[in-house]
């Protein structure tokens, strides 16, 4: 649940300028009415009522109002839960969110007792929601890029096929191979190759395993292709990093 929830109505009248500025914690704001431009992260957009946007600690924005607006601010802290929330501007048009701002609306208007507490319960829903949304976009799902890097992390050295990773996620191996890099800033190969190479070298200076027997539990080919491999990522052949002090 966001901690320490700070929520108001803002009402900002035609061409006001807010300068350049940012926050410690997050900031949602909902616009109700009003029509104006919104600068944040080298971007440019217009809003109007029905937009809502989002904006991580320490983003720098700017807005100007072309005439009177009214909408819904809350500030908070980071969510607890892991909902890796990015910085954003939409309309509300796929998530549907002024029902849920509506009643964040009439709390702040009555005040009654625990209001507060409501107030923080529809904001969890909503980011939720967007966090929901990012992670579509992002490729996250039922059997996820993330799901397919765990599973590597734990079997890097059996027979793995990038291919069949990318059908198990719904993805084109291209499109697969695009989504990996971005999440771990290698290519599957490489990821898979990295592990390998790292638990050889601890087989070679903690065990005295031969380079063949190391090769195949490390899931090369052969000895040749591991040795080549080998070499490439650290200057050595096996038998001469195992004699490094």
């Amino acid at each position: 649940m966001p901690q320490s929830t700070y929520s108001f109505v803002r009402t900002r009248k035609c061409k006001v300028y807010i300068p350049t500025h940012s926050h410690k914690n997050y900031e949602f704001v909902y616009f109700f009415s009003g029509k104006g431009t919104l600068w944040y992260e080298n971007k440019q957009t217009t809003f109007s009522a029905g937009c809502y946007y989002l904006m991580e600690p320490g983003v720098l924005h700017s807005e100007l109002y072309e005439n009177t607006g009214k909408s819904l601010v809350v500030q908070f802290d980071k969510p607890q839960e892991d909902f890796n929330l990015s910085s954003l501007f939409q309309s509300d048009t796929a998530l549907n969110l002024k029902r849920q701002c509506e009643r964040i609306l009439e709390e702040l208007k009555n005040r009654l007792f625990g209001y507060d507490v409501v107030v923080e319960s529809i904001m969890k829903e909503m980011l939720v929601l967007l966090a929901r949304q990012q992670h579509k976009k992002a490729g996250f799902g039922t059997n996820s890029v993330q799901e397919t890097i765990i599973y590597l992390d734990e079997y890097y050295m059996t027979n793995i096929k990038v291919a069949e990773l990318a059908k198990d996620c719904g993805y084109s191996p291209d499109h697969y191979r695009v989504l990996f890099k971005q999440m771990t800033k290698q290519t599957p190969k490489e990821y898979i190759l990295s592990k390998r190479i790292k638990l050889a070298k601890k087989l070679l200076k903690e065990t005295k395993l031969s380079v063949t027997e190391i090769s195949e539990r490390c899931g090369f080919g052969s000895y040749a292709q591991f040795t080549v491999f080998f070499k490439s990522h650290t200057k050595y052949a096996p038998l001469s990093y195992r004699k490094l002090k």
